[in-house]
């Protein structure tokens, strides 16, 4: 998938941010964001449908949300709920820094998933949930738990 450039959020009077991620049959967009490029050096506040995955590549922000204030430096990674939070990232440098970001429009389909715990003991856990996951960027939401099963050998 092609990493795209961005150089500025244009939102509208509510603060929705107006740019389509991706396509409307494939939802999902990266981007890499040099914030040296960035109109006033900052993404502004703004709130999407999509729920975004940002990761700092190189630099410190300061990422407000709400009213919680979040100090990030590299490796760090925030994400960024679809339920109209409204958020802005700031560098904490002069020259700006990067960041990496997807975004995704989720279409969730219903199924389970299975969480493989190891232990020291040579002993595992298999816990079996309902959840939901994105057909198109794997984001998995867990439900309610169907079982645990409990290896004295882990057979994994």
């Amino acid at each position: 998938m092609e990493k795209m450039k961005a150089t500025q959020t244009i939102v509208d009077d509510s603060l929705r941010e107006t740019k389509m991620h991706g396509t409307e049959g494939f939802p999902l967009a990266v981007y890499l964001d040099d914030f040296a490029d960035f109109e006033n050096g900052y993404i502004c506040w703004h709130w999407h449908e999509e729920v975004q995955v940002t990761m700092i590549i190189e630099g410190a922000f300061l990422c407000q949300i709400e009213s919680e204030q979040l100090h990030l430096k590299e490796g760090d990674i925030v994400f960024t709920e679809a339920d109209g939070t409204v958020y802005c990232i700031d560098s904490l440098e002069e020259n700006g820094g990067v960041t990496e970001r997807a975004s995704c429009q989720h279409t969730y389909k219903s199924g389970k998933v299975q969480q493989h715990s190891k232990k020291s003991d040579g002993s595992c856990t298999v816990t079996t949930y309902n959840a939901q996951g994105c057909t198109k960027c794997g984001d998995v939401i867990l439900g309610s738990r169907i079982s645990t099963t409990t290896y004295d050998k882990c057979p994994h």
